[in-house]
């Protein structure tokens, strides 16, 4: 206990763990967030299928969907929704809740947080020494997505997790590592089935990169790497089918819909500009420090091969994917950020330095610093460290309908459609799935079949919700007074009857 306490990796970790507890957001807030958290409380339940009977009394067009809070679609049997978002990290989430209680599976991206950062100083460790390890620790531990991620319930920091748990794993010469391997990659597949093809480069690396006994070959490790990925892989499919009709359909619909290859052009220029920007031009060094790898010893050639095929699968895997319009969309690349940090401060052992320990010591320090003074700075440009009080908004507004209105209100809304229902107990209705012209007559059925139908909105979706419902309705047009105003939260709620 006393050499972990020692160990600089640990520590690092442990502050991690530390901030993430302090400074995190634990609230089912808006989609991702609501949508994982939810999903596990229904896994803890029994089941993540939610039955609506409304839905079969509702005659407007595409009633199904607007049932279906942020998270969330229509399942395949009538009357049903079930959750968009893959199973892995809310599965997990049920299970510690089932075990330790509710609050304890908040703790999970915190702890897994600190797992990522002492797993990459573990890998930069085994290929440059102790001071890569732990510098290569620091510039994640600092990295503006990770730091963002680490605040939230989501699963970017668990499959970042996963994968780098595996790598670490694939080299290591513990009893039961290829056990662990073996449920890690099942794990990380089942968090985001997308990162599949990462598991082709880690069995190949598992097999030829660890060396027990004088063996040539660990043939062990390559196949718990093929046993994960079918357990994960399988389990995979048949979630899918059941949920959504096919084995290679998701929740967010078929590849079809979600890849193209028009999008490649703007994928490109959005993710590296946001990486350059965020984590300065040095970035580009980690070529450099791949080439250094690539030219040392057996061991570190296998790294090397890895650490290129990690960075090449996870950028392809979302080239061609929808593009976003937020640097926040970085968290995609986070199972990439520990092999490109390690491969950056590689770069450190070029041959001037390689035999200078001094002047080596003295890159390190100045690189490391220079990256954190810019993350630091870029977090506080994009107030990264308020993620917690933006947030806890939904909660409040949650709590406030809760205690104020009636257990049979219906809101009508978009943003809290998830936030409403967790916290609030209370139905909602999406209002982007309600077609333009039949707003009034939603507002008349829901009234008939005895609920007591209000409109939630926040301040940026007023203007939007006049643009879509104004010219056809008029309780569209929002022209009387709200019955609340929470100015702090930025909320209008409405009461059609007041009109």
């Amino acid at each position: 206990m006393r050499s972990l306490l020692r160990n600089p990796a640990v520590l690092l970790g442990a502050a991690v763990f530390a901030f993430a507890l302090w400074r995190g957001s634990f609230v089912a807030g808006g989609s991702d967030s609501y949508g994982y958290v939810s999903q596990a409380r229904l896994w803890a339940q029994g089941s993540p299928i939610v039955r609506e009977p409304l839905i079969a009394k509702m005659t407007w067009p595409d009633a199904d969907k607007t049932f279906a809070p942020l998270g969330y679609k229509p399942g395949l049997e009538p009357g049903t929704i079930v959750p968009v978002y893959s199973v892995g990290y809310p599965m997990l989430m049920g299970l510690v809740q089932r075990i330790f209680g509710a609050d304890a599976q908040m703790g999970i991206v915190p702890l897994m947080a600190a797992g990522l950062v002492i797993g990459t100083a573990a890998i930069g460790g085994s290929v440059g020494g102790r001071a890569v390890g732990i510098f290569a620790g620091l510039l994640l531990a600092t990295s503006p997505p990770f730091v963002y991620q680490s605040l939230q319930p989501m699963s970017d920091i668990p499959v970042a997790f996963w994968w780098t748990l595996s790598a670490v794993l694939a080299s290591s010469r513990w009893r039961w590592s290829n056990l662990a391997m073996t449920f890690s990659v099942a794990a990380a597949i089942l968090t985001r089935p997308n990162l599949i093809p990462l598991a082709v480069p880690l069995a190949v690396f598992a097999a030829f990169a660890n060396r027990r006994n004088n063996e040539k070959h660990n043939w062990g490790a390559g196949a718990a790497v093929a046993v994960g990925t079918a357990l994960g892989g399988l389990t995979t499919a048949i979630i899918n089918t059941v949920f959504y009709g096919g084995p290679a359909v998701s929740g967010y619909g078929a590849p079809r819909d979600l890849y193209g290859v028009a999008h490649a052009a703007t994928n490109v220029a959005r993710y590296l500009g946001w990486l350059i920007d965020s984590e300065t031009p040095l970035v580009a060094v980690s070529i450099a420090g791949l080439l250094v790898l690539a030219s040392a010893g057996r061991f570190h050639r296998w790294m090397a091969f890895y650490a290129a095929a990690v960075v090449s699968i996870v950028l392809c895997s979302y080239l061609f994917y929808m593009p976003f319009d937020s640097w926040t969309y970085l968290r995609f690349l986070l199972p990439m950020y520990p092999f490109l940090f390690v491969s950056l401060l590689s770069a450190a052992a070029i041959p001037p330095l390689r035999d200078r320990p001094r002047m080596k010591m003295a890159v390190l320090v100045a690189v490391t610093l220079f990256i954190v003074v810019a993350h630091l700075r870029y977090i506080e440009r994009w107030h990264v460290l308020s993620t917690k009080d933006f947030e806890r908004r939904y909660f409040v507004v949650a709590q406030y309908a809760r205690g104020t209105f009636p257990a049979h209100a219906v809101f009508i809304t978009l943003q809290h459609s998830g936030s409403i229902r967790y916290y609030a107990d209370r139905k909602t209705l999406r209002y982007d799935w309600i077609p333009p012209q039949s707003l009034d007559d939603v507002v008349t059925q829901v009234t008939q079949s005895g609920f007591k139908p209000y409109i939630l909105l926040e301040d940026w979706e007023e203007p939007r919700f006049r643009s879509r419902f104004g010219e056809f309705s008029g309780v569209g047009k929002l022209d009387w007074p709200p019955t609340v105003a929470l100015r702090r939260e930025g909320i209008r709620i409405y009461d059609p009857e007041e009109r």
